[in-house]
């Protein structure tokens, strides 16, 4: 999971406009924890170069809505830095834009919901990857949001 809350862990995803599905790299991506839930968000987004959010933005935004809420931003700068990246070099990457078209949340603790992990494949499989196809799924839909453009 990409988020681990108290009471549940969040694999989050990021799509382009018209995809259909999203991919899963690991077994541990869909891992459940005993007595947490786990949400599938997917965020549709659409590259634009002028107008559009990059990543340095998203970030400075991030940063300010943790520290207005008396947060730990070392937990996102610790992660930018297993990706080699930092608050200074993130900038790299302004070339690469996009609005931002909707969120969709999945209930993927459903135990009906399409998902392998460590807990429902032999031992002696790993390093699984697959796609979930989204159309399929939205009988696990707990949320959708719709972003302004």
């Amino acid at each position: 999971a990409d988020f681990i809350l108290d009471d549940r862990n969040i694999e989050a995803k990021t799509i382009l406009t018209g995809k259909r599905s999203v991919q899963i790299s690991s077994e541990k991506q869909m891992a459940i924890e005993p007595a947490k839930g786990l949400e599938l968000t997917v965020f549709e987004v659409e590259p634009d170069p002028r107008n559009g959010v990059s990543l340095s933005m998203q970030l400075e935004a991030l940063k300010q809505k943790t520290y207005d809420r008396l947060g730990d931003f070392t937990i996102i700068l610790e992660a930018l830095r297993q990706k080699n990246l930092n608050m200074s070099n993130v900038s790299d990457y302004d070339n690469f834009r996009f609005d931002f078209l909707s969120k969709r949340t999945f209930d993927a603790t459903d135990v009906e919901f399409p998902k392998l992990n460590s807990d429902n494949t032999p031992g002696a499989i790993h390093a699984i990857r697959y796609s979930i196809k989204l159309p399929l799924i939205t009988e696990y839909l707990i949320e959708e949001q719709i972003y302004e453009r």
